[in-house]
């Protein structure tokens, strides 16, 4: 092998040797911020869980759905939250918030509660906190909680803006500094960071 070719050879092998390194520096990056994002949002909810549980515990001790489905709806200001129950102690739902309103959305939450499935999957996560009165264990809080966002925290870190795969476009420069998103963004504001400005 003549000395052309083997230098030939070696810079081929040196550039595909820099991509993978580069290629697994990206995808390390990107599961770190994943993981550490989704721990935040658990600790996050698991909290918001724990306040929701201490206003709605006069509402489970009296049995009062009315209340309980007050408390749960002040949840709307928290566009991640799916769905949320307010469970008795024997497990039967005294009040549930919906976001939307699928036809099985109260089996669902009570699946969640009796431990179906794990809690987290790819695209949500489930949250459950016991409400104490005095020690005692009077019912249960359930949230679940959407994770969209979270791949659209990590994604900046790794995709340049001309390859912003969530807004469905193929090509498009960044638009930072406008005050209007886009119309792809428009449809899911959360989604898109390089290219909307909210």
């Amino acid at each position: 092998m003549s000395m052309i070719a083997q230098r030939a050879r070696y810079r081929r092998l040196s550039a595909l040797a820099l991509g993978t390194s580069f290629v697994m520096a990206v995808v390390f990056v990107v599961s770190l911020q994943w993981y550490f994002t989704r721990v935040d949002r658990y600790d996050d909810f698991s909290s918001l869980a724990e306040i929701v549980g201490t206003n709605a515990s006069a509402a489970l001790i009296f049995d009062d759905a009315r209340t309980a489905r007050e408390t749960l709806a002040s949840l709307v200001h928290s566009p991640e939250l799916i769905e949320a129950g307010l469970f008795r102690r024997d497990g039967t739902p005294l009040a549930t918030y919906h976001r939307s309103a699928p036809d099985d959305s109260d089996a669902r939450m009570k699946a969640v509660l009796d431990g179906a499935g794990p809690a987290f999957t790819l695209r949500e996560m489930r949250v459950i906190a016991p409400i104490e009165v005095n020690g005692e264990i009077v019912g249960r809080v359930v949230l679940r909680v959407s994770l969209n966002d979270v791949y659209a925290e990590a994604a900046p870190s790794a995709s340049p803006p001309w390859s912003c795969a969530a807004c469905g476009a193929a090509s498009h420069k960044p638009n930072r500094r406008s005050a209007r998103p886009t119309t792809a963004c428009a449809a899911s504001p959360t989604t898109c960071r390089w290219c909307c400005s909210n």
